[in-house]
């Protein structure tokens, strides 16, 4: 039975649902996020690639013409986290999405993190035809989010850790039973001077060439973070076997400062630190004790005529 036009519903509909899936086929083929589609075999050697777009060939570098016939495998490579392709397996054969990033690697070899959807499209019985995979190049992303990261724990003059990485390595240590841990408190000797006789280029240019020398020390110390921690202030976290180890740790830092003069813009400064030197035995549970204990064996060297070393003492803490 015609309508009024001349044609029958079964004809407009079928007009409509094939105007509809060239719509739907455009906007996959040109969509900004690459789409890779695959039967719905799970069986060894997986699904089969039967389409991907533009996006995909230029995330991946392989052609559309290349990867017909191909496994999604192609992508995998030593980096590719494996307990994602398990949980991505055993989704898929439950009828459940998935969502997940890994590393894969483009055809050239070269590795980049994808993140990636994948839903199922099913027949009228409601199994799996094909799936439909997302995916999205975010390397970039979680570079600049490693690099925030890395920058919210770092001192921007000098390089070294700042306090807020330095009080979560402090907690951490702490909670090591085993660990007998070393700290040292120490303080470059005048430094107000610097800044008001040369200026505060020449006091960056201190801090900077002190951290310097204190990391080449830190840097052969196994297990050791070196922080600034204030101003002028530095304090450095290591293992250590006795509280003997850990000022002769210092003394190596505090040689090594005062070992050459320091040259500035207008000439060269003699700098020196002072160091109190401490370590955690079982009554210093807390990190600020072990911190006051470092700080007043700190104020004992400076009193004591600084450029030197003192060993925090029972009552320190």
């Amino acid at each position: 039975m015609a309508d009024r036009d001349g044609t029958t519903p079964a004809l407009v509909n079928t007009s409509r649902d094939d105007a509809t899936l060239r719509i739907l086929g455009e906007a996959v083929a040109s969509a900004y996020d690459a789409v890779m589609i695959t039967d719905a075999r799970l069986d060894l050697p997986g699904p089969r690639i039967v389409f991907v777009n533009a996006a995909f060939e230029r995330m991946t570098g392989w052609s559309a013409a290349e990867l017909t016939t191909l496994t999604p495998r192609i992508l995998q490579g030593p980096e590719t986290d494996r307990t994602t392709l398990q949980r991505l397996r055993a989704n898929l054969s439950a009828g459940e999405p998935f969502q997940g990033s890994t590393v894969n690697y483009r055809r050239d070899g070269s590795p980049f993190i994808m993140e990636w959807s994948i839903n199922a499209v099913t027949d009228d019985d409601g199994a799996p035809r094909y799936f439909v995979a997302v995916q999205r190049d975010i390397t970039a992303f979680r570079r600049r989010l490693a690099e925030a990261e890395e920058g919210a724990r770092t001192d921007a003059l000098t390089g070294l850790a700042n306090r807020r990485a330095y009080d979560a390595r402090l907690s951490a240590m702490l909670a090591q039973p085993d660990l007998v841990l070393g700290l040292l408190a120490m303080d470059i000797d005048r430094f107000k001077s610097v800044n008001d006789t040369y200026g505060h280029g020449a006091g960056d240019a201190v801090l900077v060439e002190v951290s310097r020398r204190m990391a080449s020390i830190a840097a052969s110390t196994p297990g050791a973070l070196l922080a600034r921690t204030g101003g002028e202030e530095f304090s450095m976290l290591m293992p250590v076997t006795s509280a003997d180890s850990a000022a002769a740790i210092g003394e190596r830092i505090r040689a090594t400062v005062a070992a050459q003069p320091i040259v500035i813009d207008t000439g060269e400064l003699d700098i020196t630190i002072s160091v109190g030197a401490a370590t955690a035995d079982p009554s210093m549970l807390a990190a600020d004790r072990l911190s006051h204990a470092a700080d007043r064996a700190l104020y004992r060297a400076k009193e004591g005529g600084r450029d030197r070393v003192e060993l925090a003492g029972v009552g320190d803490a």
